[in-house]
């Protein structure tokens, strides 16, 4: 009965279908109520995953109108009453005819709507009616056995109406039509890229036209579910988001606008901002000690390491010189004639990384100088000293009154040393000092602060053995400004001095002397809070028996210029008359002192060149002979770099500055005084003494042997070898 009862009710509700209106389904091909079959010509649109309609159709239309058409209007019964009156109540309700419940949604991707529907039971395939309209004409968009259709072919903006209905494998309805729902056509998704702003690290957000997009607006969250606001509307397809904190990571969105709203497109998926590290923040300097470049900065947190860049200009091409762990970098290959560029970045875990720094730029430097102070003996003035820096082509001296003050440019030296001869006595002043290179900005940083003050000059002392009495007397002339005058002893030259008197006048005899013991002495001018340095060193023996015995000697001659003439004479004057007491030791560097223009020292040919005191090594070998000799116990020695003539082979002593210096001590049971002179290129040194026939020169012999580059030099006395040396020329 039930059964019956829905036949009839399917086959009313296909008759009224075939009255016009909008609800209702079709039964041929031709247009009936609003209801046509696609014309083909680009309306109708594929599912989403069946490009094509099937290859066959099924074996009758869908639409086709049933078999037999009532003879009467739709509205009159039909002509076959059905087996029970229709008048009569049925038993049970009829059920709700079948239709297809169609859900609408847009494809992200491409904006093109989707519908979607649950299987009909009993339902082969499906066939799609689309209108413009909801009263409009609906065309058959297609005919498909899947569950969803989308369509592809649709207009950005415009609004379209579907409806369904479920067709059995014969192509009858097996359903009414579905709801009709509506969809608009949206704009495709746009597909977002981010990146970073190299020179600002700001997140850089870019995409692809979106096809009739009007605008664009971009949304950012703090959090990837957090609350997302609209940050920027453009017309273009790109976004900087300059307001970004460096470091913070960001979540953003885009949305394409178009004209008409509802077509606006999806949100493109969330993009995030890759982390950035802070900036190091990089200072140039120089390194004191070698004037090389020194980049340092703090460290960063996060970072693991650090890159550092370096082009020859700011605009110049970057190369990579050193990945660093610490955050320090020492450019140890700069040139000293040009200026370099440096950025460094923090390097961060996985690709993680800091904006590059600001560029910082440096040139290699000279080396600081060292600068020593002391004042001039015999004037006190202020003197300062520094040790020649390679590069340098002259030094600016700067002073000031106070350690504070402003520092003045008082001197440009092209030697390594400057006096202060306008200095006020008493007053202290500052100096620093600067070495220039040809490229100025390749100076060395100023040197560290130094102070000197102006004192007296040094008493100038003689000492001698008095005439009547026999004890040593000095004397010395008046300084400027002392009032007294300190009085210094010692046994030998470099032993312990002791103060032994204190006078306001310019003489002092030493009447507790041994007679026949020489004294060593130095004396101190004193003023008001001010004394002077030390007096050169005096000594006197003590009247006895005179030195006049020959303990040994050696001569030696080479033809040389009246400079190097000049520069004999003054190293012989000044080892003239030294004593060494028993056991006392002679450093020639110490005995002669430096070589300077002060003391009168000339330029004269060394080894290699031109040098002030050029010849002295002469005076040098000559001595080292007679201390071979005298059985001196020689403790120092040098040869020189190639062979001289003015003594044989392997029995040269060199001297240079006081790198190279000749000592020996006297091991003797004597006092020995040293007699030395020059004349014409003639150096003559002897070691006298009080004794007679106490000389060791019989039982000395030497001898020098040559073998594979090497002279050896073996010293003999009384037959047995007790002194050896060895020279490569």
């Amino acid at each position: 009965m039930t059964k019956r009862i829905f036949t009839f009710l399917l086959t009313l509700c296909l008759i009224f279908s075939m009255i016009p209106g909008p609800a209702f389904a079709v039964t041929s091909d031709e247009q009936i109520g609003g209801i046509v079959e696609g014309s083909g010509e680009g309306d109708v649109d594929v599912p989403e995953e069946t490009t094509e309609e099937p290859t066959e159709e099924p074996t009758e239309e869908p639409t086709e109108e049933p078999t037999e058409e009532p003879t009467e209007e739709p509205t009159e019964e039909p002509t076959e009453e059905p087996t029970e009156e229709p008048t009569e109540e049925p038993t049970e309700e009829p059920e709700e005819p079948i239709v297809p419940v169609v859900t609408v949604t847009n494809v992200e991707k491409t904006g093109k709507v989707k519908l979607t529907w649950d299987a009909v039971e009993g339902a082969a395939s499906y066939q799609i009616f689309r209108a413009t309209k909801i009263d409009g004409k609906y065309v058959r968009a297609l005919t498909t056995s899947n569950t969803r259709y989308t369509n592809s072919k649709g207009t950005t903006g415009v609004t379209y109406f579907y409806k369904v209905i479920a067709l059995d494998e014969n192509g009858e309805p097996v359903s009414a039509y579905s709801e009709i729902v509506t969809g608009t056509c949206k704009l495709a998704q746009p597909v977002v890229s981010v990146s970073k702003v190299e020179k600002t690290g700001k997140p850089k957000l870019t995409w692809g036209a979106v096809k009739g997009a009007v605008s664009y607006k971009v949304y950012r969250a703090d959090e990837i579910d957090g609350e997302y606001k609209v940050m920027y509307t453009t017309s273009g397809t790109a976004y900087t988001n300059t307001k970004a904190v460096v470091g913070n990571i960001y979540f953003y969105k885009v949305e394409a606008i178009a004209e008409n709203a509802e077509a606006n497109s999806a949100f493109s998926a969330v993009v995030q901002n890759e982390k950035v590290l802070p900036q190091p923040l990089v200072t140039a300097a120089n390194d004191e000690a070698t004037g090389r470049i020194k980049l340092t900065w703090e460290a960063v947190e996060g970072a693991v390491s650090y890159k550092v860049y370096r082009a020859a200009s700011k605009n110049g091409t970057y190369k990579v010189m050193y990945t660093a762990s610490g955050t320090t970098y020492t450019n140890t290959k700069a040139d000293m004639n040009k200026t370099y560029y440096y950025k460094v970045i923090a390097m961060g875990e996985g690709t993680i990384t800091s904006l590059p720094s600001e560029i910082v730029s440096a040139n290699r430097t000279l080396i600081q100088p060292e600068v020593t102070v002391s004042n001039i003996p015999t004037t006190g003035k202020v003197k300062l000293d520094w040790s020649p820096v390679d590069g340098a082509v002259s030094y600016k001296v700067y002073r000031a009154d106070e350690i504070d003050g402003q520092f003045k440019m008082v001197y440009t030296a092209r030697t390594n040393s400057y006096t202060n001869t306008s200095g006020v006595l008493g007053n202290t002043y500052y100096y620093k000092i600067v070495a220039v290179a040809k490229n100025t900005k390749a100076n060395s940083a100023p040197s560290a602060v130094v102070e000197g003050t102006v004192i007296f000059g040094r008493p100038e002392v003689t000492g001698v053995a008095d005439i009547n009495t026999g004890y040593p007397r000095l004397t010395w002339k008046s300084v400027t400004g002392a009032t007294e005058y300190h009085i210094y002893r010692a046994d030998k030259r470099n032993g312990e001095y002791t103060l032994m008197h204190t006078t306001a006048t310019n003489t002092y005899q030493n009447i507790t002397a041994v007679v026949g013991e020489t004294y060593y002495y130095k004396v101190v001018a004193v003023g008001e809070n001010m004394t002077s340095a030390e007096s050169e060193v005096v000594s006197v023996l003590t009247a006895g028996r005179e030195f006049k015995y020959v303990y040994s000697s050696y001569t030696t001659t080479k033809a040389g210029s009246p400079e190097r003439n000049t520069n004999l004479y003054l190293a012989c004057k000044a080892i003239n008359g030294t004593i060494l007491a028993p056991g006392e030791s002679f450093s020639f560097n110490e005995v002669v002192g430096p070589r300077t223009e002060k003391k009168g020292y000339q330029s004269a040919p060394i080894v290699g060149g031109m040098g002030r005191g050029g010849g002295i090594c002469q005076v040098s070998s000559t001595l080292f002979n007679v201390a071979l000799y005298g059985n001196m116990n020689i403790t120092k020695r040098r040869q020189h770099s190639v062979a001289v003539t003015y003594v044989p082979l392997g029995r040269d002593a060199m001297i240079y500055k006081t790198v190279s210096d000749l000592r020996f001590v006297n091991e003797s049971d004597y006092y020995i005084k040293i007699l030395a002179s020059a004349s014409g290129g003639t150096v003559k040194i002897s070691m006298v003494t009080r004794e007679k026939g106490v000389s060791p020169k019989s039982d000395v012999n030497l001898k020098v042997t040559y073998a594979s580059g090497t002279y050896t030099l073996k010293r003999y006395y009384q037959g047995k070898v007790n002194y050896t040396c060895k020279s490569r020329y």
